[in-house]
């Protein structure tokens, strides 16, 4: 058994009893014949269909897809490095009877549930998205496989920012999005332009949720920044890395507008002017924030990298950063900040100490982002605590995952204080596959970006 073959076959069994665990929340099984004759009374045979004739939701078809996919993907990978002659047809009915039967296992254990249903629906959409895992697995391998490494050696190691900025635009397309129910019916796109709040003051808390909305904007912006510059797409004069701030702050607002147009047609999302003012005074924000730490956009008499004066301010800079990140942390966490009395948390202490039990009664694709969410939050922290100098930052992966988890214990107690939020001990987890997340981009960072610099 290789390396690789293990670390698959470990996230294969996560993966399984994860499936397990989320399916049969909240736990209420019994061996009840009453129950059990009812439930197997409401099967729901037909599928793609509800009881009363309706179509089934897309949300929750995606979820089922979604749930499944990484399962097929993985048998994909474990068939690929075990048997690579005529792999992929192995790869693809492995999956589906694999899938088939789990799916299977999880519906009948489903009988047994007081308040959960079971579905052909389920069944199928389940196995398809397994099938699908697999099928995306396959394509990758034979077809992709060679052209991806090649391009990850190639352009994309050698301008690994450039990878973060796009990475960075997909979670802030998925936050503006989810939880993807979006209608096009003319109706609809009425009521979501009447909802629209011109007024930027029309909140009575408008402040601390302008704040998180300036935070995400600051990144983006700050992004843009190092890929303009690093790219030289404005030129490498000190006026075109000038062009190029002032074109990472238009562009940041301008995906700031964009976001906010979108949330029109969404049923869950209202559009607001307070987010727009709010993402302009982010994308500045973050411009300022290069300007600081590449002083050779602003200053052509900077000092020579490596002296003392040059060390001195890159270690307060590194020092802010993080600084600001804890901050949009706590305020993701803490947000609205009414803080309840200690009387109130007995039940919320019970609930938060069951790992997932709060993705119940949620889609699995929404529990499923709530927890990749959670996971992302925690990267950039993991990556920056392996610190500015980056010699000494291959040693402190224990350090960032711990730190993280202590961070996410802070911040998840802390929520028990707060009405309307909810502690979730799977926050807490996700938090520290964020901190290991961190070190191993930072790893690879490192690797990807110092041959680079050095060229």
């Amino acid at each position: 058994m290789t390396a690789r073959y293990k670390t698959s076959l470990l996230l294969l069994i996560i993966c399984v009893l994860f499936i397990l665990y989320g399916t049969t929340l909240p736990y209420d099984l019994t061996i009840d014949t009453q129950i059990l004759n009812r439930n197997i009374r409401s099967i729901r045979w037909l599928p793609l269909l509800r009881p009363d004739g309706s179509r089934e939701s897309i949300p929750d078809i995606v979820s089922n897809l979604l749930l499944f996919l990484p399962l097929g993907a993985l048998i994909g990978l474990i068939t690929f490095q075990t048997q690579r002659k005529g792999f992929w047809w192995k790869a693809l009915a492995g999956a589906l009877v694999g899938s088939a039967i789990l799916s299977g296992l999880v519906e009948t254990i489903q009988l047994l549930s007081i308040s959960r249903v079971t579905s052909v629906t389920d069944l199928l959409t389940n196995t398809i998205g397994g099938l699908s895992g697999a099928l995306l697995s396959v394509l990758v391998l034979l077809t992709l496989r060679t052209r991806l490494l090649r391009w990850l050696g190639g352009k994309a190691l050698r301008s690994p920012e450039t990878l973060l900025l796009a990475a960075y635009l997909i979670v802030l397309f998925l936050s503006a999005t989810i939880p993807f129910d979006i209608s096009l019916d003319i109706g609809h796109l009425k009521q979501g332009l009447k909802s629209v709040r011109l007024d930027p003051v029309s909140d009575p808390t408008p402040c601390p949720k302008m704040l998180g909305t300036a935070l995400w904007m600051a990144g983006l912006s700050f992004l843009l920044c190092l890929v303009l510059c690093r790219r030289g797409i404005f030129g490498r004069s000190r006026g075109g890395r000038l062009l190029a701030v002032v074109a990472a702050v238009v562009g940041a607002t301008g995906l700031a507008i964009f976001l906010e147009l979108l949330q029109i047609p969404i049923g869950s999302r209202v559009a607001t002017s307070r987010d727009v003012l709010a993402g302009s005074a982010g994308a500045v924000y973050g411009a300022l924030l290069f300007l600081l730490l590449r002083p050779s956009v602003r200053s052509p008499d900077r000092a020579p990298a490596g002296t003392e004066e040059n060390a001195s301010q890159g270690r307060l800079i590194f020092r802010l950063v993080v600084i600001h990140y804890l901050i949009f942390l706590a305020h993701g966490a803490l947000y609205p900040y009414t803080f309840i009395t200690p009387k109130a948390l007995s039940s919320s202490v019970r609930q938060a100490l069951v790992p997932f039990a709060s993705y119940y009664g949620k889609t699995n694709a929404l529990a499923l982002f709530d927890f990749l969410g959670g996971i992302v939050r925690f990267v950039p922290l993991g990556f920056l605590l392996q610190g500015h100098d980056r010699a000494h930052g291959g040693s402190r992966k224990r350090a960032a995952i711990l730190i993280c988890l202590l961070v996410g214990v802070l911040l998840e107690g802390l929520q028990l204080t707060v009405a309307g939020r909810f502690a979730d001990s799977s926050d807490i987890i996700a938090a520290g596959c964020g901190g290991y997340a961190g070190w191993r981009l930072w790893v690879w960072w490192r690797g990807a970006a110092e041959p680079a610099n050095r060229a």
